[in-house]
């Protein structure tokens, strides 16, 4: 949650970021700590097929909609991580 509201706050104080600017400074300052290196890529990876805002036309449910797959793209990282260091998924 962190993480989304960050992320809107600075779309919202800074209208010439880019979207995948934004997400890439703001995943550094709130989720990349938690994160080991398969996860941190995966944002990476992630982070170049979000759209610009220009394309998002700035709409709430486009933005929503884009960081719903961020999100789920996180989370799925997140359990491959986990099976790869010999860890039951959600532990």
């Amino acid at each position: 949650m962190e993480f989304i509201v960050a992320l809107l706050e600075r779309l919202h104080s800074d209208r010439a970021v880019s979207l995948s600017t934004a997400a890439n400074e703001v995943y550094y300052q709130t989720l990349q700590r938690f994160h080991g290196w398969i996860v941190t890529g995966t944002f990476t990876v992630a982070l170049k097929l979000v759209p610009s805002r220009r394309v998002l036309g700035c709409g709430a449910w486009r933005i929503a909609e884009c960081l719903g797959v961020v999100l789920w793209g996180l989370v799925v990282a997140a359990e491959v991580e986990q099976l790869a260091i010999g860890c039951p998924a959600g532990g």
